[in-house]
């Protein structure tokens, strides 16, 4: 249902006109084509061949259209025109060309920059050549249905290389169903179907179009460990726009940690590219071009997150526009990211190597000063095998149409704060999710600290342990070597467990352990997630011999449990994929409620030690068997104990 629902999207989008003048009206099905690209893909994406022909099918759509969203086709029919009439297009500017009578008066008035060169490289000169020639008996309208409709098909032949690359890990399981597809084959659908790309292929014509052939090659060639085609891929690419060409020194540094004879590849890729050069080659060639590309670096500024930062600050602080120079200054440290990229990202999966590719592309893309809409062409391919910001790339598509509204009056500054605004939240989420294991591992060694000095010696269960980095890090600490001194065991009634100690999987109400048979027990802030929580202390009293060690969450007013609630979900949110947020509600309690329960529990308070008073109200208590009348309260310094003098114990 949701590939027919998309279509009537991409339906609308064509009556309504892909022009400049109609985006705010192109805003509301662009919008909804998103959402249900976002449902198609939670759902699980159809087999290869559905997703290759719903693919094709949205691409026919705009392709009847007439787009005005760019002038960009005009420099290509301009160049192929000028290739055909036997003069190079980095030879001559257009003015130079029609000075010279070359050309067509219909076409020099519709160019923008038409004092600088061309930039597109031999590849697009090539292809140029076909809709050029059509110019004189179908005219400009129809020259570009026809570049439009040779794109179209280019670029589907780069996705069925695609969707082969994205498959090659599903083996037999491949046409069984949805369900089956793997996580890279359901990422293929945000490429083949993202609106964004549809739009910049069918609708507009951009030659970036041309880069997924390429892309698609290097990928595959990457991942199966061929540097043929990967170094064929690279080059297909780079002969259509120059950007992928700074990927070579980090395809290279691959190559040559696969085997000998690592030089042969990236020779005959280097030759192709110099025949093809030499076709559209003149004297003075590379300094044309030069020029022209320093036009995107030090003239060119459009949806520009970083530079506009960048800018305003130093005309806050000069009085300045320091654009000429923050320029060159990005483009330097872009350079030096690549070169640490290169030097540094690892190489030994293609996985690996193609989240490096996308690195560097989203490297280019936040220090550029000019970010066009189809410039996310340049990494879309490859998100399918190498998901790294997928979000924040799936957000600046939808977000890259509204950029046109600066045409009709729309502050540019405010559409560049959504477009980049949005990407760092995703990015920014994405960041954290990567490093929240070694978040979590951190504060579970920061638990340990604070639980070690009321423990001693002895073996020890830690009760709902999570990961395992609390009963890891208290089973890594110096003590005296007797006998079981240092054997923890774990247990959770989930298995997310990722330490290498013995775990259990068992609820803290129905613990598989015999009397006494731990001399400490551990529920370091998981009572409150506990539907049972006296049946767990009375569990815990029994399989303990000695101590009771138990930290808990606790809050003194309405507003301090709302902050309580919100940093417990804002820690738990990535543990055990999610899932652990849907188990059980939180039962928080404040001190008072808490010690209440031990007592019910016939468990002694031993001591209480407020390990934390601000923001997170964080308490510990040391428990015992014994009468419940005996207990002693932590003095209100803070609780700090010297770990070199373990506080006595019953």
């Amino acid at each position: 249902m949701t590939p027919f629902l998309l279509l009537g999207c991409f339906l609308a989008m064509a009556l309504l006109g892909v022009d400049r003048s109609q985006v705010a009206l192109l805003l509301v099905p662009w919008s909804v084509a998103f959402v249900i690209l976002l449902a198609s893909f939670r759902k699980g994406a159809p087999g290869s061949a559905a997703i290759f022909l719903w693919a094709a099918a949205f691409r026919a759509i705009l392709l009847l259209t007439t787009p005005d969203l760019s002038d960009d086709h005009f420099r290509y029919l301009w160049d192929g025109l000028i290739s055909l009439q036997g003069v190079s297009p980095y030879a001559l500017t257009p003015l130079e060309a029609a000075a010279q009578g070359l050309g067509s008066p219909i076409l020099l008035p519709l160019l923008n920059s038409p004092e600088y060169h061309s930039v597109y490289p031999p590849l697009s000169q090539l292809l140029f050549l076909l809709p050029a020639w059509s110019l004189s008996f179908w005219g400009w309208e129809g020259a570009f249905r026809l570049w439009r409709f040779l794109l179209v098909g280019v670029e589907l032949m780069g996705l069925a290389f695609l969707l082969r690359a994205s498959a090659r890990d599903q083996g037999k399981t491949e046409g069984v169903g949805p369900r089956s597809w793997s996580p890279r084959s359901r990422l293929a659908v945000l490429y083949a179907w993202n609106p964004l790309v549809v739009l910049a292929t069918a609708g507009s014509g951009h030659t970036e179009a041309l880069l997924v052939p390429g892309l698609a090659m290097l990928a595959l060639g990457v991942m199966r460990d061929t540097r043929s085609w990967a170094w064929a891929g690279l080059a297909m690419a780079g002969m259509v726009k120059l950007i992928p060409f700074v990927l070579a020194p980090f395809l290279l540094r691959w190559s040559i940690s696969r085997s000998p004879g690592w030089w042969k590849a990236p020779l005959w890729a280097a030759a192709g590219c110099g025949a093809l050069t030499v076709a559209f080659w003149t004297p003075g060639a590379l300094r044309n071009l030069q020029d022209s590309l320093n036009l995107y670096v030090q003239l060119f500024e459009y949806n520009a997150g970083l530079y506009f930062l960048l800018k305003d600050a130093a005309l806050s602080l000069t009085g300045q526009d320091q654009g000429k120079l923050l320029g060159p200054l990005l483009r330097a440290a872009f350079l030096l990211g690549v070169l640490v990229i290169t030097v540094r990202h690892p190489v030994t999966s293609g996985s690996a190597w193609l989240r490096g590719a996308v690195a560097v592309f989203s490297l280019y893309l936040v220090t550029a000063t000019t970010v066009h809409p189809w410039y996310l062409l340049w990494l879309l391919p490859l998100l399918p095998l190498a998901p790294l910001l997928s979000g924040a790339w799936l957000w600046a598509s939808w977000a890259a149409l509204p950029t046109y509204l600066s045409y009709q009056g729309v502050d540019h500054g405010t559409l560049t704060a959504l477009f980049w605004g949005g990407w760092g939240a995703f990015a920014g989420g994405a960041v954290v999710g990567t490093s929240w294991p070694r978040l979590l591992r951190w504060s579970g060694v920061r638990k340990a600290r604070k639980l070690s000095p009321y423990l001693g010696s002895g073996s020890i269960l830690d009760v709902g342990s999570g990961e395992g980095w609390v009963g890891e890090a208290l089973a890594q600490r110096p003590g005296p070597p007797s006998p079981g001194s240092h054997r923890v065991v774990l247990s959770d009634r989930y298995v997310f467990n990722q330490a290498t100690l013995p775990f259990v999987q068992a609820d803290g109400a129905h613990l598989p352990f015999p009397d006494g048979g731990f001399d400490a027990v551990i529920l370091s802030l998981t009572l409150h997630h506990m539907a049972q929580p006296r049946a767990a202390l009375a569990e815990s009293r029994r399989v303990a011999r000695t101590r009771i060690l138990v930290t808990e969450s606790c809050y003194r007013s309405a507003p301090g449990r709302r902050v309580v609630l919100f940093l417990d979900g804002l820690v738990n949110r990535f543990r055990g994929g999610g899932s652990f947020l849907d188990a059980e509600p939180v039962h928080l309690r404040p001190a008072e409620e808490w010690e209440a329960l031990f007592q019910q529990a016939h468990l002694r308070i031993v001591r209480r030690v407020e390990l934390n008073r601000w923001v997170h109200h964080w308490v510990l208590w040391e428990l015992a068997p014994g009468d419940v009348r005996e207990s002693a309260v932590e003095p209100p310094d803070g609780g700090k104990t010297n770990p070199a003098s373990p506080p006595g114990h019953p």
